[in-house]
């Protein structure tokens, strides 16, 4: 196997000589050791598959977590740089592949089956995220998936309110995720096409992230909330303590945007909470972008708000508070 600095690569050839061989999983353990043992081969065979090969390794260049290196005459396919820095996040993407149960095996014929592909593997899952080496923004989302112009407000339907906030129990298993459409084959290209499908998990994405920070709480013994109308999560440290978020997805390009709605909503509905129960609640902002570097809007929606910020990146998630933050939240850092 050559290097590339400190990085691992395989070339045309050695993919088409020792790994298009592999017929059962196990097998590449054998190949592994013959590509360390024997990097240049010797003899060519299958020799009809090179085409294949080097439109695979193209392939894989178009994705964040490879790259295709030119050396001389030679291509070689390599783990991004990306990829590297985040390697335990690959090797449980590989193992979560491995898993027979989440293989997507559709009906033949079934074209209504054929659309859950895009509720399968048509979004990215909040724990890739930090393997995205681009900004998840307009010109990736255009290049990289059906449906319309990326819309930064269609994670959620803002609706005028009425009536005192109804809070409701979060359920250990959470909020509903967004079931498969049962559509006629006529609507499903349609709805593809149209971005339905992006809106939607996009949607997914937002109630995924509320799911996340509700267990977290809930582990932790208190109890979690939410109204569909309003509050995206309510937690109870106590009778008198209350902490309430507004989650927003988000990109780098379009957080400022996003931040000033979220700071509008999470202050009304802190508004409301107070006059519906008495108890003035510690409001928090969530998004799914890494907010350690927002030096200036981590300093005005801390400080000068008073409002918390939490970043959620995989499964895990960073609490920014107010430096004059004293209710239970607070103790979560």
């Amino acid at each position: 196997m050559r290097s590339y600095g400190n990085r691992g690569q395989i070339s045309i050839d050695q993919c088409q000589n020792y790994l298009i061989n592999i017929t059962q999983h196990n097998d590449w353990f054998v190949a592994f050791d013959r590509i360390k043992n024997n990097p240049v081969p010797i003899s060519m065979i299958n020799n009809h598959t090179r085409r294949n090969v080097q439109d695979w390794f193209k392939f894989l260049n178009t994705t964040d977590i490879f790259e295709l290196i030119k050396d001389g005459k030679y291509s070689y396919i390599s783990l991004s740089q990306k990829a590297q820095d985040n390697i335990k996040l690959m090797e449980d993407i590989c193992e979560s592949g491995e898993d027979p149960r989440s293989f997507w095996i559709p009906e033949v014929g079934n074209k209504n089956q054929y659309m859950t592909w895009f509720f399968e593997f048509g979004r990215i899952p909040i724990n890739y995220f930090k393997l995205l080496d681009a900004e998840l923004d307009e010109e990736y989302i255009t290049e990289n998936f059906y449906g319309a112009s990326f819309n930064g407000s269609d994670d959620e339907n803002i609706e005028q309110v009425s009536g005192k906030i109804n809070l409701k129990e979060i359920p250990s298993q959470g909020i509903p995720l967004l079931a498969p459409v049962d559509s006629t084959s006529l609507e499903v290209d349609k709805k593809i096409s149209s971005g339905f499908i992006k809106r939607r998990e996009k949607t997914k994405l937002h109630d995924e992230i509320v799911n996340l920070l509700a267990r977290y709480y809930s582990n932790k013994g208190y109890k979690v909330y939410d109204d569909r109308q309003s509050i995206d999560l309510a937690v109870e440290f106590n009778s008198s303590d209350i902490s309430i978020f507004e989650v927003k997805t988000a990109t780098l390009r379009n957080i400022y945007p996003r931040s000033r709605l979220a700071v509008g909503q999470i202050t009304e509905y802190g508004y409301r909470y107070s006059q519906d129960f008495g108890v003035n609640p510690q409001k928090n902002i969530v998004f799914n972008v890494d907010m350690n570097e927002q030096i200036w809007m981590k300093e005005y929606i801390n400080e000068y708000l008073g409002i918390g910020l939490i970043s959620v990146l995989g499964d895990e998630h960073k609490l920014y508070l107010p430096s004059d933050c004293g209710t239970g939240i607070s103790i979560q850092v």
